[in-house]
């Protein structure tokens, strides 16, 4: 969804109490709901925590609220997809606050905030500028929204509001989980590409082997995660929050059949996700890679001007989907034989694939 850059004229800022089903609860005491954040403000880290229905994302919030009330002000945007906004007044009723005027609690529209409740994450985003010393900024989507979503909405707002993008953090219940989550059902393949930070949640209530087998699923994702937790209670490791960036760019696979793959076969590149791409003159240059270059494996995520798109090559055949990958482009290969020049000049050529601006 593209928003005019005067979305802050067009929504205004001023609440429909009557529509809100999220709220905004803030870790301390606020003493000045109507200062303003000023432009020389450095931007806020901003983390969405994601995930399922009923996977401890609001515990895992709260948990990091509690163990941080003494140093941090956290604002904390909760988004309920139903009419009551239970999950906000949990936190509330958790780290202590209560909802009385010490707590800032505003109501903005139900629905998933990807989607048709879209206009009460820039209202919340908005409400949450207003307050003075916000440390940090977390949001909770209902657990029927889309990650990638949010993330290409929160970019379009980076020049209005001071935000600093953190890696998607992505909560699984252990005791759930198959490996044929991502194949069988495309809406949780959408919340695993569109993650950073996978953390299987509850293991105190699968064995050891159960752990072992979503740690080695997590392995063979790619791109690779930044991090990838096993955990109980919604308890995320503080240095979790202070992760930046992306993975460099590495070989897919170590082995392909019989094949030893040595380092000289392999390479890859990356891209800042801010970089568009033309899809048809992507699509022609990987064509003519595969028609000159003998190729084991080809992977590739573009963000290209039809969106999103996830491209491999394997076994002679060329797939392509749509991805909920946002964290940047990128593109990795093992040849059959060692890189060579022409190759390397190919690589180099991606950058013609540029859309025009």
């Amino acid at each position: 969804m593209l928003l005019s850059p005067r979305w802050h004229e067009m929504y205004g800022r001023d609440w429909d109490v009557s529509r809100n089903r999220s709220v905004v609860v803030f870790a301390r005491p606020c003493h000045n709901v109507h200062a303003m954040s000023k432009p020389s403000d450095p931007p806020r880290p901003c983390h969405v925590i994601a995930g399922p229905l009923g996977v401890g994302k609001t515990t895992a919030i709260i948990q990091y609220v509690q163990r941080h009330a003494d140093r941090q002000r956290v604002a904390v945007l909760v988004n309920d997809f139903g009419d009551v906004g239970l999950d906000g007044a949990i936190i509330g009723g958790a780290v202590g606050l209560g909802f009385d005027t010490q707590t800032q609690i505003v109501s903005i529209p139900g629905g998933c905030i990807c989607c048709v409740a879209a206009d009460g994450l820039v209202n919340g985003l908005v409400k949450v500028a207003e307050l003075p010393d916000i440390d940090r900024v977390m949001i909770e989507p209902s657990g029927l929204a889309m990650p990638h979503q949010i993330i290409d909405l929160l970019r379009q707002l980076v020049d209005t509001y001071p935000l600093d993008l953190r890696p998607v953090i992505l909560l699984m219940d252990a005791g759930k989980f198959h490996s044929g989550w991502t194949s069988e059902m495309p809406y949780f393949r959408n919340m695993i590409d569109a993650a950073d930070v996978l953390v299987a949640n509850r293991t105190d209530m699968v064995d050891d082997a159960a752990v072992a087998e979503i740690r080695h699923w997590a392995q063979q994702l790619y791109p690779p995660k930044l991090r990838f937790i096993a955990t109980h209670h919604g308890q995320i490791p503080d240095d979790v929050f202070d992760l930046v960036g992306a993975p460099q760019a590495k070989p897919v696979d170590h082995h392909h059949h019989d094949h030893d793959v040595k380092p000289d076969q392999t390479g890859g590149r990356t891209w800042d996700a801010s970089i568009v791409f033309d899809r048809d003159a992507l699509l022609a240059a990987i064509n003519s890679l595969m028609d000159e270059q003998p190729l084991l494996r080809l992977k590739s995520i573009f963000r290209t001007d039809n969106g999103w798109e996830q491209i491999e090559y394997a076994r002679g055949q060329l797939d392509r989907r749509a991805t909920g990958y946002r964290r940047d482009s990128r593109i990795d290969w093992i040849t059959e034989q060692p890189v060579d020049t022409a190759m390397q000049a190919w690589a180099a050529s991606l950058e013609q694939c540029r859309a025009a601006d």
